[in-house]
């Protein structure tokens, strides 16, 4: 999404705080996304959503969780939720919107005493099943066009925009994925589930409507899509081996 107020930045030793500031204003679409309990604050951004059953948040309690292997991993001195939801559950059955990047101003080396006329945001809606992409994008230009005054512009451009999906874990591909996994590692192979968004998933559940089973074999510390990305040398051994053996004829 991109806001601009002008056509040309300005020097703010002349129009400070008279001219509008593009950053200023994305801020405002920016800090109008969650509220105080960590909810997204988007009208009818929930209303599709499915609520997450009994079972479910039963089983993802049980789940091995570290508060400071948590900070470990990530760096952040904190875990944000909506109240009442673990780690698991917050971040794989409850959806999402993430500012990935922001462009804006002047951020060389120095000194560049000018008001930007244009800010780009990149930004990532982590949506579940139910929810509708397209209803989703429509509900929160509305609430940007409700917060930026008539002075600023904005034009918002989407890239594939696709739907979540729940995996069923009550097919015969995921129990023969859990007695390989336990047997390589020796340890209880636990379901939970994950935000990522992986589109051939939808489609496969959507347009073909077959079983699936994903299988995460990185380690945990792997840092994904970060500097260092890296892949255990023991997790691709036994990534291998738990490969082999599930996708051989019985």
């Amino acid at each position: 999404m991109t806001v601009t107020v002008g056509t040309q930045d300005l020097h703010s030793g002349l129009y400070g705080s008279a001219a509008p500031n593009a950053i200023h204003e994305l801020g405002k679409v920016i800090a109008s996304l969650y509220d105080k309990e960590n909810k997204v604050a988007v009208p009818g951004f929930y209303d599709d959503v499915l609520p997450v059953t009994q079972e479910l948040l039963d089983n993802n309690k049980t789940i091995p969780y570290s508060t400071e292997e948590y900070k470990r991993i990530t760096g952040r001195h904190a875990m944000l939720s909506e109240q009442g939801y673990d780690f698991y559950t917050q971040t794989g059955l409850r959806p999402a919107i993430e500012i990935s990047g922001i462009q804006a101003g002047y951020m060389g080396d120095g000194y560049r005493n000018a008001i930007p006329y244009k800010a780009t945001a990149k930004i990532n809606f982590r949506l579940v099943k139910n929810q509708n992409a397209q209803t989703i994008i429509e509900k929160f230009k509305q609430q940007v066009r409700s917060i930026l005054p008539e002075y600023a512009d904005f034009v918002f451009e989407t890239v594939g925009p696709y739907e979540g999906v729940v995996l069923d874990t009550n097919n015969p591909y995921v129990q023969k994925a859990k007695i390989i996994l336990e047997l390589i590692w020796q340890k209880n192979a636990i379901l939970k589930y994950n935000g990522g968004g992986l589109p051939i998933a939808t489609y496969f559940d959507s347009i073909l409507n077959i079983p699936q089973v994903l299988i995460p074999l990185a380690n945990e510390d792997c840092n994904m899509h970060g500097a260092n990305e890296n892949f255990a040398v023991d997790y691709c051994e036994k990534g291998l081996a738990f490969s082999k053996r599930f996708l051989s004829k019985e």
